[in-house]
């Protein structure tokens, strides 16, 4: 089973075994169907167990997949306790809304600030010694630029500590600088962990409902709050990336490291002779995150070379910036007139044996997905392992439905997709004559800001040099993808080269 699931045994990690004998049980007790198999295909799930020789039993009903007659009731059941369970959202909706306009809250008695006092007051009352003590930390945050790291080195050094008498963590600090509930207003709707069977971490659902109520009194305005939240998406910290600013250079989120792939921030300011004066510069945001190594030695996570504001201007504005409109312009259009030519040859040559192998391949794929299947409900291997298995299978999968398509392409549809690319090329053209014309005049109309706003990104190579990605020519990669079947896999290669403009 394990070969015919297209599992490599040598690369095993010693977790998986060869399953040769009886499953290990072969029935399943299940007290109802609405507690059956939540949020994955039940159908599959049954007739797999059953081709393993296992069947389910369900103890409200009497109904057991070891009868065909039974499963059909099973699948009927299902739906209605799908509807059912849809219901109850609904009305759980509801009564989240209905408890809204009533203004009622969801909290608890550890929240630092407030006394909590439950059903059926559901009301918060200020602790007046922690309230000002909210009050001192978004005031550092938001007047004097400390960090969550500062801040709390601050109240240290007062003598200012949680409830729990030891000092307060970086990490709740931010908590508390996000909660609104300190602007005097709840909140619902704004965290979850997850359905069943696909539990993870809290994170924020970015659906969250903010209302106003009289039963949270405000320790600070909203017009504080809005602040910090301002400062607190300037931070690179309020992204994991602790202690580093983004500031607010042209450049900033721009640069990326060709090593590591982290994103550079500007660095420090260096007196460079030939510019007469300080000229700031970028490094790789994990150069400067230290590391230590299995002996605690401290290491760099990346050594990637830094870059100097100077040496970005020089490479992306004036005649670098219209030299590189002009050479992408010229690629691409011949790219894509290329391209045009080979769908103008599919014309009336739709190959319907190729489509059949590709969909004999494509079956391949899903009984190979199907077999592995059947060998983690063996408890063979888990479900992290599964989803490692499954991942190249669905990326080919995937592949051969787009080949499948491409290749089925009527006549009609054919000839609207040439449309479209003879319509790029047409820009590409105006493009590519506006920027010889600038070239041979030597007068470039674009501002800096226009020309950042234009680059997706800049990589900074291993050797020192730059590549430039410009959003002006998305619409010929996403061109050339979406016809990459017609693509000889040389002129692939060639385009992907081309791309980088250095």
């Amino acid at each position: 089973m394990i070969a015919d699931a297209g599992i490599d045994k040598s690369k095993m990690d010693g977790d998986l075994y060869l399953v040769t004998g009886k499953p290990k049980f072969t029935r399943i007790l299940v007290k109802n169907t609405s507690r059956f198999a939540r949020n994955v295909s039940a159908d599959m799930l049954i007739k797999t167990l059953t081709q393993n020789g296992v069947h389910i039993d369900f103890i409200d009903t009497g109904l057991s997949t070891e009868r065909a007659a039974d499963i059909i009731v099973v699948q009927m059941l299902q739906v209605l306790d799908e509807n059912d369970s849809r219901d109850k959202s609904r009305k759980v909706l509801f009564g989240i809304e209905e408890g809204i306009k009533r203004g009622n809250i969801h909290t608890h008695g550890n929240l630092y600030g407030y006394k909590y006092y439950p059903k059926p007051e559901n009301r918060l009352e200020i602790i007046e010694e922690e309230a000002e003590v909210i009050r001192l930390i978004f005031d550092l945050y938001v007047n004097h630029n400390m960090g969550v790291h500062r801040i709390r080195q601050h109240l240290i050094e007062h003598g200012v500590f949680a409830r729990s008498g030891k000092p307060f963590s970086e990490r709740g600090l931010r908590v508390m600088i996000q909660n609104e509930t300190y602007s005097g207003r709840a909140v619902r709707k704004k965290f979850t962990n997850g359905l069943i069977f696909n539990k993870h971490a809290t994170r924020e659902t970015g659906q969250a409902i903010i209302f106003e109520t009289d039963k949270i009194p405000a320790i600070i305005s909203i017009e504080t709050f809005e602040k910090a939240q301002a400062v607190l998406e300037s931070r690179v910290q309020h992204s994991t990336q602790k202690g580093i600013h983004k500031g607010k250079t042209l450049f900033a989120g721009k640069i990326i490291c060709g090593c590591c792939g982290s994103t550079y921030y500007a660095s420090s300011s260096d007196y460079i002779k030939s510019a007469g004066g300080r000229v700031r510069s970028y490094a790789c945001s994990k150069k400067r995150t230290m590391h230590k190594d299995k002996d605690g030695n401290r290491v760099m996570l990346c050594n990637n070379r830094n870059v100097s504001e100077t040496v970005l201007n020089e490479f992306v504005y004036g005649i670098s910036y219209v030299s590189s409109i002009y050479e992408k312009a010229s690629f691409g259009s011949l790219a894509l007139y290329s391209l045009s030519v080979a769908l103008l040859s599919r014309i009336n040559k739709q190959d319907v044996k190729a489509i059949n192998e590709l969909k004999q391949q494509l079956e391949l794929v899903q009984e190979k997905k199907k077999k592995l299947l059947g060998l983690y409900l063996e408890n063979s291997f888990s479900k992290e392992q599964l989803d490692a298995y499954l991942e190249p299978l669905d990326a080919e999968q995937i592949e051969l439905g787009a080949k499948i398509n491409s290749l089925s392409k009527s006549n009609d549809e054919i000839y609207a997709d040439i449309k479209e690319i003879e319509e790029s090329v047409s820009y590409l053209n105006t493009l590519k004559d506006k920027a010889e014309r600038e070239i041979e005049s030597g007068q470039f109309t674009a501002t800096k800001e226009e020309i950042v706003a234009d680059i997706e990104y800049i990589t900074v190579r291993e050797d020192g040099k730059l590549a430039v990605r410009y959003k002006a020519f998305e619409e010929i990669e996403r061109l050339m993808d979406k016809h990459r079947h017609f693509i000889p896999i040389e002129k692939q290669i060639e385009f992907g080269i081309a791309r980088r403009v250095s």
